[in-house]
């Protein structure tokens, strides 16, 4: 049987909602904006931009694996367990290394268009 290969679409749109739904996520996309904004405004160059880009990339992809981890761990214990609560902890831990890695590269970019 052959599957529709637009159903892998539909489902990657579906799990964009419910990430959409994560005040976190929205918050990073907003950031990703301004980014993507200052860097128009900027006339930042074609490497830092791309740099730019795969910093909030890796944000936004840290933060839905996060929210996948979370989803899955609520799953199997939906009550509190320390043990859970220890994965969802590194999960977290890994979006707030990738964002705070981001904001240094951001910082260290923008640096030399706003003073430079």
């Amino acid at each position: 049987m052959i599957k529709n290969p637009f159903n892998s679409f539909k489902y990657a749109f579906e799990g964009l909602k419910i990430l959409w739904e994560q005040n976190n996520f929205r918050i990073h996309v907003l950031a990703s904006f301004l980014v993507i904004l200052f860097s128009f405004i900027l006339e930042v160059s074609q490497t830092d931009f791309i740099i730019l880009l795969l910093c909030i990339s890796m944000v936004l992809v840290t933060e839905a694996l996060n929210t996948a981890i979370e989803k899955i761990c609520d799953f199997i214990q939906p009550n509190i367990d320390p043990k859970i609560a220890v994965i969802k902890d590194i999960a977290a831990a890994a979006v707030v290394i990738s964002a705070m890695v981001s904001a240094v590269v951001g910082v260290v970019i923008f640096w030399g268009y706003f003073f430079g």
